[in-house]
Parts: C-alpha cells; structure tokens; sequence
C-alpha cells in the first residue's frame, strides 16, 4: 500500500482503491534526498498540477521527512501575515524550532539542505508529485520564504 485515500469530512485515511482523480486528497509514501546523500522516507500530497512556473510546489505538496523522532515538515505553513486592517499577525520560525528540526535528523543545514522529494506511486498525467527544497519554506505575508 502506498497511495491513501483520505476521507473528505472526517481526516481518515484509507488505501487507496481504484483510480486516482484530480478531486481527491492524497497523501503518499515519498522518498527524500538530503544534500549530503542520505536517503529517508515521509510523505507529501500529490495533486494536480495548479502551479505557476514561479510557485513553490512545496508549498503546495507539503513534503515532511518521517523519522522514529518525530515528522520533520519541509513546509511550515502560512507564518507572518497582515490582518484585515493591516497590523502584521503571526512569527517568522525561530531558530529554536529549526534547530529542534535539525535535532530530529541529526544533521546540520547544509548536510539537509538542498532536499529533493519524489512520492512512489504512479499518478495521472498532470499531476505533481516530486521537486526540490532549497531550505525550509514558509509564507511570509504573500510571498514564499526560506530559513535554514
């Protein structure tokens, strides 16, 4: 089993059975590539292919390496932002949460850092499955940000 299926109310997740279609949601066993050649194991969200040459794909793949201490994210989500009446809301990711990230992989940044990502299952033409991470990726307002 390496295609899941999960449930659209409920967050369960189920093997996948049948044909994969461009309304689902599914998460897949992925591979990883650190920079320093290691090779781990995790999971991102395959899905039909929304981007733009300048988009992020992991912003929108969400890869996150698995080990036996905990899931290590790749993308870290919408982060800084301003609110309706234009205060800025939210924190930039600090270095005690990505040295807690590095503790996990045991690993400093530059031996992590670039990372490519590819999931193993077969999908439909169209979609995206796979690409490189240069650093940790998050939203900062309306652009993509990187810290390592």
């Amino acid at each position: 089993m390496r295609g899941k299926f999960v449930g659209p109310f409920d967050g369960s997740v189920s093997p996948l059975r049948g044909p994969i279609s461009g309304n689902m949601f599914l998460v897949a066993r992925t591979r990883f590539e650190l920079a320093d050649g290691t090779q781990l194991l995790g999971h991102c969200q395959p899905s039909p292919n929304p981007f733009r040459p300048d988009d992020y794909k992991p912003a929108w793949l969400r890869p996150c390496i698995l080990t036996s201490a905990g899931p290590i994210p790749l993308w870290l989500g919408g982060r800084v932002w301003k609110d309706g009446r234009g205060r800025n809301r939210g924190e930039e990711p600090t270095q005690d949460e990505l040295a807690g990230l590095y503790a996990l992989l045991g690993r400093a940044a530059d031996e992590v850092f670039p990372a490519t990502f590819a999931a193993d299952i077969e999908l439909p033409e169209g979609f995206v499955s796979s690409g490189h991470v240069p650093a940790f990726g998050y939203m900062r307002r309306t652009e993509f940000a990187f810290v390592t």
